[in-house]
């Protein structure tokens, strides 16, 4: 069993670099379901998992020059701002109802860049609503860390595609966004929560080694490639985990 953590961890640590974010769902979902374990203990040994992973990817994509940091860095400030609220609301919010709202909100914005992909007309209001997006956005995903320590990647990753950067740009600079408040997320969660070193350690050896490859990946495909193809993968995946979320707290 511990062997498919690792095997989970390379295809996690592929999927998250090439797709900006994502994976802490995956992450908490394998530890909660197959390893029994409570949403605080899943919560922080997946952002500890996550942390040097996304370094590493983080990294890759700066030296490949797919960061871009004006945008990141505005964006992280409010990330950072809603990560510490969360992390401090956590302890309060009721797990069922939180999880509706995240399955809505992620629902939502899969559904949102499934409209952008079907219809890329250039929307004349980004300029003008671009700061309300950074704020609202950043806040999301922070909110998404700090309360239930998933990646937060969904809205980081549409926010960026609303405010009109290419695919590959969206994708190294959530990546880098993700950085820093999953590590706000992880040193609140510590108060909070418990990290199993021994499953942190089995998915690292996949996932480092997936966060690797993912940018190198990447790099072989040609850019209208994959500002056609991520984005539509992007979009699927946002609207079939929102929906499975909002089915599975609705069947209980």
């Amino acid at each position: 069993m511990l062997i498919l953590l690792s095997l989970a961890g390379l295809i996690v640590g592929i999927f998250v670099v090439s797709m900006g974010g994502g994976g802490g769902s995956i992450y908490i979902g394998i530890l909660t379901t197959m390893f029994h374990m409570s949403p605080a203990m899943a919560a922080s040994t997946s952002l500890a998992t996550m942390i040097p992973s996304m370094i590493m990817g983080a990294y890759s994509h700066y030296k490949q020059g797919n960061v871009d940091l004006k945008a990141g860095n505005k964006i992280l400030i409010y990330g950072a701002v809603g990560t510490v609220v969360g992390s401090l609301l956590s302890p309060y919010i009721p797990e069922k109802i939180y999880m509706y709202i995240t399955g809505i909100i992620i629902f939502v914005l899969g559904l949102q860049i499934m409209y952008k992909f079907l219809y890329p007309k250039k929307s004349s209001n980004v300029e003008k609503y671009g700061k309300l997006i950074t704020i609202v956005f950043g806040l999301i995903s922070g909110l998404m860390v700090g309360i239930v320590g998933l990646s937060g990647g969904g809205p980081i990753v549409s926010g960026l595609l609303i405010l009109g950067l290419p695919m590959i740009k969206v994708v190294g600079t959530s990546i880098y966004v993700l950085t820093g408040t999953s590590a706000i997320g992880l040193f609140m969660h510590l108060s909070i929560g418990i990290i199993d070193w021994k499953y942190v350690i089995m998915l690292l050896i996949g996932t480092l080694l997936g966060s690797y490859l993912g940018p190198k990946i990447l790099a072989k495909f040609k850019q209208d490639v994959l500002n056609k193809y991520l984005k539509l993968t992007m979009a699927v995946l946002l609207i079939v985990m929102g929906g499975r979320l909002l089915m599975t707290q609705f069947m209980r």
